[in-house]
């Protein structure tokens, strides 16, 4: 019995002493710890509190994994872009037997560097203007929903609007899918399966999967909701099996990617190209999905903000419904072009991501040991770039939680600092859809500032989050009252 005794107690010395040798990995490299338990909140809150208390370079553990986040400039464009082979890939969220992992965001390398380099000319200017028709026809019926409410002067909740509205653009455009979510959004079953993805709070099996994805080896639990999954892939590949079969040619980017897959006979002309491996059908499949989960739930929430930030700062709103005026003075079409180079509205969309980003964290995987400013980063550790928490130091942008779109115009501009905005990333792995994203939200401003002036109600204040583990903030609702001008 004693030897017994004895034994456990050595045992569970041990094993304290091996959880004590993990957990204070960073503390012997000279890096702050932050051990604290956070969860149910959403990332953007923790990171920031986490940053403000312990400096611009913080170590955590993910179970026993050690994890960096990082705020320092210099940092990150060392993971971003110069030291780039080291940090090549994302967390893993998904694995081999599902559809997402075979699109661009969860792809690995060297895979990634091949579905990267065939997609990237579909986000052309060209391939944009092509694309623009989508989003008009759809705001067409955005705005004829709204206009019997702003006749009312009614407060509308924006939220579910938004989400009607990118969804019906980004499933026209990935997936060539009309989803009709604009008319009909309750009962819709593709747009209720894209929300089961990524509007949800955290639950035990999403902290498993997210800081345990070994354990997917033993149990069989999905990180993407497995039947939504299932529902999105079946609506594209009935669109994909169409226009094989009809020979059907349309200008979006599911045709681009059919186009440069084993679904096509096309002869493909671009020498670059022409030495790479076609695409196969579940990558087709992969990169539609991830588009629309990317495109649909950040373009929403990001425009969610824009609005809220118009009702609370009239001043602002009425300065950008005079630049509109003046740009399109004949009340013409919207074009491209001119829409692009609209320097209030650009300062202004980007001071909105910098103090309300919707994507509030990247995240790399170190592919092999090495050093990052002089710190050890062991293979596998997960290199965290919190962004919101980054856009927000007071280091970086003076009086940061004051909303000032005149930091982002023409003449201020040079005063941001490189690497210490990021709304869409940078380097190579950045946003792929970032220019499509950036002329549907400023397209749909525009559309709507033509017709409507928004106004602050009781609620509109509130920011009401879901506290998801997918790097993204999104909001409940978002309420103004709206009239016509």
């Amino acid at each position: 019995m004693y030897f017994l005794l004895l034994y456990m107690i050595v045992v569970i010395l041990l094993i304290l002493a091996f959880l004590y040798h993990k957990w204070t990995f960073w503390k012997r490299q000279g890096i702050p710890n932050d051990l604290s338990s956070k969860s149910g909140l959403p990332f953007h809150v923790t990171d920031n509190e986490s940053h403000r208390k312990y400096g611009k370079i913080v170590g955590y553990y993910e179970g026993l994994k050690p994890c960096l986040s990082i705020t320092d400039p210099n940092l990150i464009r060392k993971v971003l872009v110069t030291e780039f082979h080291s940090f090549v890939n994302h967390r893993e969220l998904t694995d081999e037997s599902e559809h997402m992992n075979k699109g661009l965001f969860f792809s690995r390398y060297p895979n990634w560097k091949r579905i990267r380099a065939i997609h990237s000319p579909s986000f052309s200017t060209g391939k944009l203007k092509a694309m623009k028709p989508m989003i008009e026809k759809t705001m067409d019926q955005l705005i004829a929903k709204l206009d019997p409410k702003a006749s009312d002067q009614q407060i509308v909740d924006f939220r579910h609007y938004y989400d009607s509205l990118t969804f019906d653009v980004i499933t026209r455009a990935a997936a060539g899918v009309h989803t009709g979510a604009v008319d009909n959004p309750v009962n819709n079953l593709l747009l209720t399966a894209v929300k089961k993805l990524l509007q949800k709070d955290q639950d035990m099996w999403d902290w498993m999967v997210f800081f345990m994805p070994f354990i997917r080896n033993f149990v069989e639990i999905k990180f993407f909701d497995g039947k939504s999954q299932e529902i999105i892939s079946e609506s594209i590949r009935r669109v994909i099996r169409e226009r094989t079969e009809k020979n059907i040619d349309v200008p979006d980017l599911l045709q681009y990617s059919i186009d440069y897959s084993v679904l096509s006979a096309k002869v493909i002309r671009n020498k670059e190209f022409a030495s790479f491996e076609k695409l196969t059908e579940d990558e087709v499949l992969g990169q539609s999905m991830n588009i629309i989960a990317a495109g649909y739930e950040t373009t929403a929430t990001q425009l969610c903000f824009m609005t809220r930030l118009l009702a609370l700062n009239p001043n602002h709103q009425n300065r950008l419904v005079d630049e509109i005026k003046t740009t399109f003075a004949d009340n013409s079409d919207i074009d491209y072009d001119r829409l692009m180079k609209m320097s209030f509205l650009d300062a202004f969309v980007k001071e909105v991501m910098r103090i309300n980003c919707s994507v509030n964290r990247i995240d790399r995987i170190t592919t092999n040991d090495t050093y990052l400013g002089g710190i050890f980063v062991p293979k596998g550790t997960n290199i965290i770039i919190p962004i919101w928490a980054l856009h927000v130091d007071p280091d970086h942008f003076p009086d940061p939680m004051e909303f000032k779109p005149d930091r982002f115009m023409p003449d201020n501009e040079h005063l941001i600092k490189d690497y210490t905005y990021l709304p869409f990333g940078t380097g190579p792995r950045n946003c792929i859809g970032m220019r499509f994203a950036l002329m549907e939200m400023k397209y749909s401003l525009v559309r709507l500032l033509r017709k409507y002036e928004f106004l602050v109600c009781d609620e509109t204040p509130d920011l009401d989050y879901f506290a998801p583990l997918i790097q993204i903030a999104c909001m409940k609702q978002m309420k103004v009252r709206v009239k016509h001008r």
